[in-house]
């Protein structure tokens, strides 16, 4: 992540609600949680929400690899030339208020 988008992020978190993504993946050094983005509103994460899906849908829908919605997120699977399975992602999204961090589960 650019020091600037880290910056940003780190601003936001002053705000109220905060989108958080949860990562299985076939690579262990992908996986967990990650702060996303912020906003002062929960409408205002919800947007930034959906502009996580619909950016992660334009980098995956194209070339070998599957994209598909899920009721919370999305899961990306990345083949070969072959079709083997190379790599798989199952992302969750949250909004929550800043209050509520979702690792002390």
């Amino acid at each position: 992540m650019s020091k600037t988008r880290e910056r940003k992020i780190l601003w936001k978190l002053l705000f109220a609600w905060v989108l958080w993504s949860e990562t299985a993946s076939s690579d262990p050094l992908g996986a967990g949680w990650r702060v996303i983005d912020a906003s002062e509103t929960e409408a205002g994460c919800r947007i930034a929400l959906q502009d996580n899906i619909s950016r992660a849908r334009d980098v995956f829908s194209a070339g070998l690899s599957d994209f598909r919605l899920s009721d919370r997120g999305y899961s990306v699977t990345v083949f070969d030339e072959a079709w083997k399975v190379v790599h798989f992602s199952m992302v969750t999204l949250y909004c929550l208020p800043d209050s509520v961090d979702p690792r002390k589960k």
